[in-house]
Formats: C-alpha cells, sequence, structure tokens
C-alpha cells in the first residue's frame, strides 16, 4: 500500500504475526536510527508469543483454552489488548468484536481450512461470542467471562496494537520521521518522507480487484490507517465468495464490499475500525464520520463493471487526498 521506489528510504525488515513488518527511514535520519529501528522491531517476538493464538504456549491461548467464568489473572499486555477490543466494540456498536474466536474457528479460517459451516455450528458459536460478557478490571489485571467458552481474536487489532508499540519505542528514542507498516495493512506514520516538504508520507490506495490499478493516494503524517478486505482470505462454496471478516452479529462473512480503509490518530483505532465499518457496511460509514468528524473513511463498493470499484470517502482532510 505505501510507496517504496525511493532511494532515500532505510528500510528495515522482520517477520512476524504471518506478514512483514518494516520500518522506513528517511534520508538523513539521526546515525542511531537503524540501532533503534532493530531494537523496535523485537518487540514483535515478545508480543506474539503473548498474543497469538496460533502459538498454543501463549497466554492467549492458554486464556482461551479456559471454560469456566471466574477470574483470570492477565499481563499488562493482554490487558491493552482487551481493553482496546472492548473500547472499540463501543465504538461500532458490536461491529468490531473481540470474542468473535469461535466464529473464526467454525468458518476454518483460523486453521486455514476455510469451509461454509451449517446453522447449527454457527449458531452454538455465536452463543459464545460476545464482548458485553467481559468483565475486565485494568487495576487488577483480571478478566472473568459472564458465559464460559468466549474466545479472544486478536486478528483486526493486535497489529494496530504492536504497531503503537513500536511507534512509541521510535519516538521516546527521539526519532520524528518513519513509516512502520504490519503486512502493508496497517500503517503507522510519523512525520514527512521527504523533509521539508510538508507532504507527510504518502500511502498508496490499490484496488483490490486489481492490484496493479492505483486509485489515488493518502497523504499521512503523524497518523496511522487501517485496511479491512476479503483480497487475501476467501474461498468459494456453490458459487458465492466468502471472506474472512466475519459479521459476530449474523455469523456470516461479510460480502458485497471490496474494502473499509480508515484514518485515525493511532495505530490501534484505525485497526480495529477498519474492520468494524466493514462489517456495518455502507448504510452506516455516513453515521459514523458525522459522529466522529477525526476519523477519515475510505470505502471501495464494486461498480457495475467488472474489476472496478466505486470511491466514498469520509472526513478526509483537503490535501490528504490525491486522486490518481
Amino acid at each position: 500500500m505505501y510507496e517504496q521506489n525511493d532511494q532515500y528510504l532505510l528500510q528495515l525488515q522482520r517477520k512476524a504475526m504471518a506478514c512483514d513488518w518494516e520500518v522506513l527511514l528517511p534520508k538523513n535520519s539521526p546515525d542511531f536510527a537503524a540501532e533503534v529501528a532493530v531494537e523496535a522491531l523485537g518487540l514483535l517476538e515478545r508480543l506474539e508469543n503473548c498474543w497469538s493464538i496460533y502459538r498454543p504456549h501463549s497466554e492467549l491461548s492458554r486464556l482461551n483454552s479456559q471454560n469456566s467464568v471466574r477470574q483470570y489473572g492477565i499481563s499488562d499486555d493482554v490487558c491493552e489488548l482487551i481493553l482496546a477490543g472492548m473500547e472499540a466494540y463501543q465504538w461500532t456498536n458490536g461491529g468490531f468484536d473481540i470474542t468473535s474466536g469461535s466464529l473464526t474457528d467454525a468458518w476454518g479460517f483460523s486453521r486455514q481450512k476455510a469451509r461454509k459451516p451449517d446453522p447449527g455450528e454457527i449458531e452454538e458459536a455465536l452463543q459464545r461470542v460476545g464482548t458485553s460478557q467481559i468483565e475486565l478490571d485494568v487495576g487488577a489485571k483480571q478478566i472473568s467471562f459472564r458465559k464460559p467458552g468466549l474466545k479472544i481474536n486478536p486478528g483486526g487489532i493486535g497489529k494496530g496494537l504492536a504497531l503503537e508499540r513500536i511507534a512509541r519505542w521510535l519516538s521516546d528514542s527521539g526519532l520524528e520521521n518513519f513509516l512502520i507498516h504490519g503486512g502493508k495493512s496497517s500503517i503507522r506514520a510519523f512525520g514527512e518522507r521527504r523533509l521539508g516538504s510538508g507532504m507527510g508520507w504518502p500511502i498508496a490506495l490499490r484496488n483490490p480487484a486489481n492490484p496493479d490499478q492505483v486509485l489515488g493516494k493518502i497523504h499521512l503524517r503523524n497518523q496511522a490507517i487501517g485496511t479491512s478486505g476479503h483480497a487475501h482470505q476467501f474461498f468459494h462454496y456453490q458459487g458465492v465468495r466468502y471472506g474472512h471478516v466475519i459479521d459476530p452479529r449474523s455469523g456470516f462473512p461479510v460480502q458485497g464490499i471490496e474494502s473499509v480503509t480508515v484514518i485515525a490518530p493511532n495505530a490501534t483505532l484505525a485497526d480495529a475500525l477498519a474492520t468494524g465499518l466493514y462489517v456495518l457496511g455502507p448504510s452506516q460509514w455516513e453515521l459514523f464520520a458525522q459522529r466522529y468528524p477525526e476519523i477519515g473513511i475510505i470505502g471501495l463498493i464494486p461498480a457495475r463493471r467488472s474489476g472496478t470499484v466505486d470511491i466514498q470517502l469520509w472526513n478526509i482532510d483537503e490535501g490528504a487526498w490525491e486522486t490518481v
């Protein structure tokens, strides 16, 4: 999604959370910048060991394996993740639900063996979904569930929170200009790509149905971007395409939307709101934009001609969007 075809960038990479992460630094960055970026990317291993539902030894996997309503002590990292998920649930009126792990399991996306479950399986999974069933004591670092069987799913928010942790490390170390991305769909930018340009970091927005087509550029400065869509994780069943983003209210994957990109003050919020607004759908985007003018939204809807999309923009500041 970002642009990298220029010799002025220093790129430092690491693979984590099933994607490639990068810190990009502009020319004339401080001499210590590269070392600090490597240290910051090192945070990912600890966070993945804590949050990953694909690592049986992780704290989140162990929490998800419990099946009672008693209280459990949790770490600061898990507490922050769950608290962020609860806040996103409120922002999106349930469109984002961090307890949707049972639905991800039912549709097979958590095992990379996607398939269409029968109605009984979906209904059973829905009985074990509901952020409103979480009781979180932030001060005591304790969590309990009002109903057993809830499974926390960090998808749609974990990368955003990790980006914020890395950005905090870089900023606290004295860096003022950098861009970080996790898999290109979650991006955090500070300062400028070309010092003195006043243009921030240009981010290319591509057509999910035709990735070679750039629809426009977002000029990002001291903000974050999160994008949600079904371009990479989906399957077909009886001629119907099912993506991996599941509506936690109905139990079925969202359809009829190519992608939603959110511009927000921080990456945690951008990541979660992109998922939540993708679930809520176009009928709710304008209302949300009116209620939260600090949140920019770019919705891509399939157009009549195959491979093309209609672009819908809300709360995008003048000069922040450049049509290509």
